[in-house]
C-alpha cells in the first residue's frame, strides 16, 4: 500500500505523542516524519538530547508512559499505535535532524514546517514534516 501521503491523522498523532513527552518531562531534542521512497514509508524519528546513560529500551518506556499519560482514549491509541509501528528513536544525534539544525533549529517552532523534494548538504530530504530539530522549540 502507498504511503507517499502522510494523513492529517499521523500528523496529529505525532504531535500528541510529542506533548505528553513533554508533559511527562521526557526530553525530545528532535521529532520529525521522514518519507523514505524506496521503502514507501514514513517514519517518526524522535531524537533524545545526548546523554551517554540514556539507552533506547529506557528512553522507549519513558515514551510509552507519557503517552499513557493522554487524557482522549482515542488520541492516547493513536499516539501509542505509533510508538510500536511507525516510530525510530535516535539516542545519538539524528543525520537529517543535524544537517536541518543550522537552518532550522533556531526557530521558534518549527511545528508542521513540511519539506519535499529538498537538498541539505549532500543529502536530499524526500520528504518531511517537522515538530522540533531543539528542545527549546515549542509544540
Amino acid at each position: 500500500m502507498a504511503q507517499a501521503a502522510l494523513v492529517s491523522d499521523l500528523v496529529d498523532a505525532g504531535r500528541d505523542l510529542v506533548a505528553a513527552a513533554d508533559a511527562a518531562g521526557v526530553p525530545i531534542r528532535a521529532a520529525l516524519w521522514l518519507y523514505d521512497s524506496h521503502e514507501d514509508r514514513w517514519t517518526l524519528v524522535i531524537e533524545a538530547p545526548p546523554s551517554p546513560r540514556l539507552d533506547k529500551h529506557d528512553y522507549a518506556l519513558q515514551l510509552h508512559q507519557a503517552v499513557g499519560s493522554i487524557p482522549d482514549p482515542q488520541r492516547r491509541e493513536a499516539a501509542r499505535d505509533l510508538l510500536f509501528g511507525a516510530v525510530t528513536l535516535a539516542t545519538k544525534p539524528h543525520p537529517v535532524a543535524q544537517l536541518l539544525r543550522p537552518s532550522l533549529g533556531q526557530a521558534a517552532s518549527v511545528l508542521r514546517a513540511r519539506l519535499s523534494h529538498t537538498s541539505v548538504g549532500q543529502y536530499i530530504v524526500e520528504g518531511a514534516v517537522l515538530y522540533r530539530l531543539e528542545r527549546s522549540q515549542a509544540v
